[in-house]
């Protein structure tokens, strides 16, 4: 199977030594890359990385050069194989130029979905990266949509109390004053079943479509109410 390479570059607005600490501290990585990490930035070192949404990814440090290069190989959660990522920082007038190579990925339809996650994923952590190193902003708060909506038990006996033939959806229970569910007018009792196109058939489902999308996006939302299907 032939492999493929995905290539990222960020100018991040602090010196080489900072910006390789950011990749080789655990403290450094939760704050603009992960939720949880666990690193021994070393060749031969492990490290291991993990995300709110349930996805993480463990290797083994290849390269470690202060203020240079480091690289590591890379096997996250229902990926197909090993991957490998290099990145180097390379000073420039207004920062460090930083610069990562996904490396090893194979085509196919097996690898399609890898291949938009790592892209979206290096994008948008590089971008997070320079805010937190220019304006100390995490984006991943900053930019965090809420509906404002409280989740409530929803089974077949609930189900059939609404008058819905199925128990797949997210059943509100309420909704917090001032945001967007109520201005909308989501109501207790309504039962949504897609934001902005993807499924919200449970909790994970929901976290998915929201972590698709950034605060202040107007999205279209499915759901049943009384028995039938609107939407908003």
């Amino acid at each position: 199977m032939s492999s493929e390479n995905l290539s990222f570059s960020q100018v991040i607005k602090t010196d080489p030594e900072n910006a390789y600490r950011a990749f080789t501290n655990a403290t450094q990585l939760r704050g603009w890359l992960c939720n949880v990490a666990t690193v021994v930035p070393r060749p031969g070192g492990r490290l291991y990385l993990w995300w709110e949404s349930g996805y993480y990814t463990s290797g083994e440090y290849i390269t470690a050069e202060p203020g240079k290069e480091t690289s590591f190989t890379w096997f996250g959660k229902g990926e197909p194989s090993p991957t490998k990522v290099e990145v180097s920082f390379t000073p420039q007038d207004s920062g460090t130029l930083v610069e990562v190579k996904h490396k090893g990925l194979g085509s196919g339809e097996e690898w399609e979905k890898s291949h938009s996650e790592f892209d979206k994923g290096w994008r948008n952590a590089l971008e997070n990266l320079n805010s937190v190193f220019t304006t100390g902003e995490d984006l991943r708060f900053v930019s965090r949509p809420m509906l404002g909506i409280i989740i409530d038990e929803f089974n077949e006996q609930i189900a059939e109390k609404l008058g819905l033939t199925s128990a797949e959806g997210t059943r509100i229970g309420g909704t917090v004053k001032g945001m967007g569910a109520e201005a909308a007018g989501i109501q207790e009792n309504d039962v949504m079943t897609s934001l902005g196109g993807m499924p919200t058939v449970d909790f994970e489902s929901l976290n998915q479509a929201l972590n698709a999308r950034k605060a202040g996006d107007t999205v279209e939302v499915v759901y049943y109410r009384d028995g039938g299907q609107k939407k908003l």
